[in-house]
């Protein structure tokens, strides 16, 4: 894979699930295996997790929390991070979008000081004559301005700051998260027509509804044909839709690993979960966990007292295990 030696602003536009992610994790492991310095950033930390080696944009880059028009970065020449700048043969940063435009702006002022310290000529080139490759979907999380108005909020965006001119787009239109296609290659009407539906959403044209006593329209209409309906509960309804036959392909790897029913309610996918449960054949299997105070977290020498065993078993986070975590032979599982 060949870098441009002089630099380039690229930006990588895509909806949701059209594979922006899986494109950077390529690059990074085609340069890496190449023993070629790669860094990967993200606006967002849950976005950086997603990338190897990810760290957020503000973390690696020092950059200012209060962004103004003539902000630099924090980092200084011959630091170690300096050496890592310069060694380096491309930045990657996901979720460009939410991040104000000032931001970019500062570490291109700061890419084309550092680097400019090994060639002068760097100080003319755009970000230092670093190669830049921006990614994300403008129909997403736009830049936080406080209290900023409509106006205010789109000036903010990197489209509107002056190095967008020398930006090169590239876009990817396909939506893998929603195969539209079936097995022998034919397209699935169905399946197509809500992938066009969720752009139309992202894009403002679905005509948004107000509520009683409500000003402004930011409800939507689900179309009946996306909706689950039966006589049975929510929860039935969608694990028969999306699991059917699920009493007798249980122990169908393919059939579990093609199929994922997603909630954003940790209580919900407590009831989910627990649904499933009961259909999976065999013996039930319970599984206690050892929970205790450390003894670094606190200076009480009386902290059993405190916090009994009893109480801590109680604790449930999310995203943790609970105390009790019951299990079947052949139950899918997720680790995290």
């Amino acid at each position: 894979m060949q870098l441009p030696k002089k630099g380039g602003l690229f930006f990588l536009y895509g909806p949701g699930g059209t594979g922006k992610t899986f494109l950077y994790n390529t690059v990074l492991a085609k340069l890496r295996s190449e023993r070629l310095i790669v860094l990967a950033v993200a606006s967002s930390g849950i976005a950086s997790l997603l990338l190897p080696g990810g760290q957020t944009a503000h973390s690696r880059f020092v950059i200012p929390l209060e962004l103004m028009e003539n902000s630099t970065c924090g980092i200084k020449q011959k630091t170690h991070l300096a050496a890592l700048i310069q060694e380096a043969r491309l930045i990657i940063w996901d979720e460009a979008p939410m991040t104000q435009r000032f931001a970019f702006e500062a570490l291109d002022k700061t890419l084309r000081d550092i680097l400019g310290a090994k060639d002068d000529a760097n100080r003319l080139k755009l970000f230092g004559g670093m190669p830049i490759l921006l990614g994300g979907d403008f129909r997403q999380i736009f830049p936080v301005v406080t209290k900023g108005k409509r106006q205010e909020v789109v000036h903010a965006c990197i489209n509107r700051s002056d190095l967008w001119q020398h930006c090169e787009l590239h876009a990817l239109s396909r939506i893998m998260r929603v195969n539209e296609y079936t097995a022998d290659g034919h397209v699935d009407a169905r399946k197509h027509e809500f992938n066009k539906w969720v752009l139309n959403v992202g894009e403002g044209k679905v005509p948004a509804l107000c509520k009683d006593g409500e000003d402004e329209p930011t409800w939507i209409k689900i179309p009946d044909e996306f909706i689950i309906k039966s006589e049975k509960t929510p929860i039935e309804a969608i694990v028969d839709t999306i699991f059917p036959d699920f009493i007798n392909k249980q122990e169908d790897d393919d059939y579990l690993r093609e199929r994922a029913i997603l909630t954003t309610r940790n209580d919900d996918a407590d009831e989910i979960n627990k649904h499933m449960f009961k259909k999976l054949q065999g013996a039930k299997m319970t599984f206690k966990s050892s929970d205790e105070i450390c003894k670094g977290s606190t200076d009480n020498i009386n902290q059993h007292y405190s916090y009994p065993v009893e109480f801590l078993n109680k604790l449930n986070f999310p995203g943790v295990p609970p105390h009790k975590l019951k299990l079947k032979l052949g139950q899918p599982i997720m680790l995290l």
